[in-house]
């Protein structure tokens, strides 16, 4: 992933992911909607969502194919999880895309 994401400000936060995602967009100078998250609990993913990022659930880790659709479904800005509302893992045809 080096050959994709440019340096910059690395953070953990023991604070809610709600303000944790406002401090990032703050200090990098991009709107909420600018942002492409992935994580792999489906609680985190549904706080940012709300926020206006485009949120990817990966239970399995971020995979080629879960990459792939995420960036496909960017900007997702309207508090949809990709991997859950958007080709979800609980259907045969979303869960066709991922494995």
């Amino acid at each position: 992933l080096a050959d994709v994401f440019e340096s910059g400000p690395i953070e953990i936060a023991k604070d809610s992911k709600v303000e944790h995602f406002r401090r990032i967009a703050r200090s990098c100078g991009v709107s909420l909607e600018e942002i492409l998250f992935f994580d792999n609990e489906s609680g985190n993913c549904r706080e940012v969502s709300r926020l206006g990022v485009t949120v990817a659930y990966v239970p399995d880790g971020v995979t080629r194919a879960m990459w792939d659709t995420a960036l496909e479904a960017y900007p997702q800005t309207g508090g949809k999880v990709v991997g859950v509302d958007i080709y979800g893992y609980d259907t045969l045809e979303g869960a066709n895309r991922f494995f």
